[in-house]
């Protein structure tokens, strides 16, 4: 049986949910949203006829038994980034000819639910993989993978898999990926700079906040109560990729130099997004450059917080950075936290590589490679895994921005090719 159409009316009906992170409440750490979409997801599952088990709320556990119970295993998440500002159709979701309009049509629902329908049709057919495979929904990869590190506090981690919250062919090289947190004093107290909700989004809009009535060139101006609120508007994007957005924080940063070159730190160390205001740009012949997005800021009331979302290449060094870091902001601001996770590599020789390599060529008849991001999936949180998909080569990725979308005749393919995937993988 071919569950295509069943697969996009539960589509629809997951990302109705609102599954932004927010504050915990009992039974559910990341907020009801992300609770009730778990909840969703687990019950479908079982629907189906799989077991399923509920993580206490922060992940869930879908199984297909197999011959034997060493674990294969397939992670995707079910929480989104928020919204933002800008869309034409309905976050919510939004069915328009052959597109579905939604947050989280292709990070990571859309991907979850392909996975869920490819795994019912296998059984369906009498597939019997020779291992068990373990499709794993967390609840907060977009925000820290505190689900992650409490599922490893119950289960073990399956040994080898892959993740469907990539690109394909194939992503086997994932950058080191650091979100800094800097604090300290600011020289004056009557300016205030806000801008950006996540560090791994690129700011779109950002406000700077003034005594006395201006005017600048280039931004929207507001005077009201003595102040001037100074807007700039950028384009939003993924974190990892700060050269396909225009950060608004930079362009306020730059303004407040030019107003007053005392203050030039700010703007001269945290708007470059090779990472060369902060002294460590680099990169590697395996994985590339270095990216540097600042994602939050701000300035108020004399206080200074920044979250910087830096992605590394993989043969590069944490501590190298964080070293070269401290000497540039030295009796400026202080790291006052971190949120680190190691790069990941999976070597071409290896037949992970070849079987998803495999079922992409059969499926798609294009042939199959390996690449790097500077993305982060749930790969690295298994020993050996990769990034396999959903977003093919011809296709617009619409991740974290708005209007994302996904063209049900790729969902469709996409089931095409994790199907074959999941049969080479576990045969």
């Amino acid at each position: 049986m071919d569950y295509k159409k069943e697969m996009l009316k539960s589509l629809q009906e997951l990302v109705a949910i609102d599954s932004v992170k927010a504050d915990p409440e009992e039974g559910a750490p990341f907020g009801k949203g992300a609770r009730q979409a778990l909840d969703y997801f687990l019950n479908l599952a079982k629907e189906l006829g799989f077991e399923t088990t509920n993580v206490d709320g922060y992940a869930g556990n879908v199984d297909f038994k197999g011959k034997t119970d060493e674990l294969f295993g397939i992670l995707a998440h079910l929480d989104v980034v928020p919204f933002g500002e800008g869309w034409t159709r309905n976050p919510l979701g939004e069915l328009v000819g052959d597109t579905l309009y939604g947050r989280g049509t292709q990070d990571d629902k859309g991907p979850a639910i392909v996975i869920l329908y490819a795994l019912k049709e296998l059984k369906d057919r009498g597939f019997v993989p020779n291992k068990t495979i373990r499709l794993i929904v967390g609840c907060d990869e977009e925000s820290g993978w505190a689900d992650i590190a409490y599922y490893t506090k119950k289960y073990k981690m399956p040994s080898i898999g892959f993740s469907p919250d990539a690109d394909f062919p194939i992503i086997n090289r994932e950058k080191g990926i650091v979100h800094f947190t800097f604090s300290g004093d600011f020289p004056n107290s009557n300016i205030s700079l806000e801008a950006g909700s996540r560090p791994n989004i690129v700011p779109n809009k950002a406000y700077l906040t003034l005594d006395g009535k201006h005017n600048f060139d280039g931004f929207e101006c507001t005077f009201n109560n003595d102040k001037t609120v100074v807007f700039a508007e950028g384009i939003s994007a993924h974190g990892s990729l700060p050269q396909e957005g225009d950060n608004a924080a930079h362009k306020l940063l730059k303004l407040l130099k030019e107003i007053d070159p005392s203050l030039s730190f700010y703007y001269d160390t945290f708007a470059s997004i090779d990472g060369s205001g902060l002294n460590i740009k680099m990169s590697d012949e395996v994985s590339g450059n270095l990216t540097s997005n600042l994602g939050v800021i701000n300035i108020k009331d004399g206080k200074f917080n920044a979250v910087v979302d830096i992605r590394y290449p993989v043969t590069k060094d944490f501590e190298e950075i964080k070293e070269r870091i401290n000497k540039i902001i030295d009796g400026k601001c202080v790291i006052a936290d971190y949120y680190h996770q190691k790069p990941l590599y999976v070597p071409d020789n290896h037949p992970l590589i070849k079987n998803l390599l495999d079922a992409y060529e059969e499926v798609t008849g294009l042939k199959g490679y390996t690449v790097a991001i500077g993305g982060g999936t749930y790969s690295r949180a298994l020993p050996v895994a990769v990034g396999f998909g959903p977003i093919f080569l011809d296709e617009e990725a619409t991740i974290h921005q708005k209007d994302e979308r996904v063209k049900i005749s790729n969902l469709n393919k996409l089931y095409d090719v994790y199907i074959k995937a999941i049969i080479n993988c576990t045969k």
